[in-house]
């Protein structure tokens, strides 16, 4: 996700001095030959990269469909408007929005490859519903911690920092669909030839390389962790939280 950052965008793959920018070509050119190697092309992770290029790319296609689609401040993930002004569209649509080529490219990179394999293990309509799922529960769990922060403590500059921050991009998803795709698959996980953890640390190890390597998304990463392992035991919340709506909203009295 992309916090605090001006809006705008670079011409693609375009360096400082207006040539193919190398490191973007590169990407483009895995990601290409990944997709060839696919024995089996995911047509519901195909069709969300689409939208997301599209967004990206030809936003005035979408100006009739959604015309706030145009404007990044109105669709960020913005603790305060969501809860104080209840502009809940925001924790959708704030995932399909890219601040430049890099950060659409390295995260539908990303979201190819976990996609391939997810969608397979799941099946691609029940694959849409739980990236639909992540992306408005991880859009949830950093409003409401941003919220308590704020709560917890008024005055503080860090709390009010990340409670007004505007965020968007795919990359907290990712780390949600991260943490399913880990605990699909157990085992382990080598990070650049030098260590290996197991997979169900590797989600943690790899927040904290982004970070030491200067990433800024650290609030959109760690909800997208925790919006994970909220999505894999979503049973077990439901099976506690069913007896409460029941207390809550009682059945009213049959009549006699």
């Amino acid at each position: 996700m992309v916090h605090g950052r001006r809006f705008g965008r670079r011409g693609l793959g375009r360096g400082g001095g207006g040539g193919l920018d190398p490191f973007v070509m590169m990407m483009l050119f895995q990601a290409f030959q990944r997709f060839q190697q696919m024995e089996r092309k995911p047509p519901a992770t195909m069709a969300l990269i689409a939208t997301n290029v599209l967004v990206y790319f030809a936003p005035g296609m979408l100006a009739d469909l959604l015309p706030v689609m145009q404007h990044t401040p109105a669709i960020c993930l913005n603790p305060v408007a969501v809860v104080e002004g209840w502009d809940l569209k925001r924790l959708l649509l704030s995932n399909f929005k890219h601040g430049d080529e890099y950060h659409l490219i390295i995260n539908m990179s990303s979201f190819l490859w976990k996609g391939y394999q997810l969608e397979h293990q799941m099946g691609s309509a029940a694959f849409v519903k739980a990236t639909f799922a992540l992306m408005i529960l991880t859009g949830l769990v950093a409003v409401a911690a941003t919220y308590l922060l704020t709560i917890l403590d008024p005055g503080s500059q860090f709390a009010r920092y990340y409670y007004s921050m505007c965020s968007f991009g795919f990359s907290g998803v990712l780390f949600a669909l991260k943490v399913i795709l880990f605990h699909t698959s157990p085992g382990n996980v080598s990070f650049f030839g030098f260590f290996t953890v197991p997979t169900k640390y590797a989600a943690w190890v790899e927040l904290g390389l982004m970070q030491l390597l200067g990433h800024s998304s650290l609030l959109m990463h760690l909800s997208g962790i925790l919006a994970g392992y909220l999505y894999l035991k979503r049973r077990i919340f439901l099976r506690h939280l069913d007896p409460i709506l029941r207390a809550l909203n009682p059945p009213p009295p049959r009549a006699s």
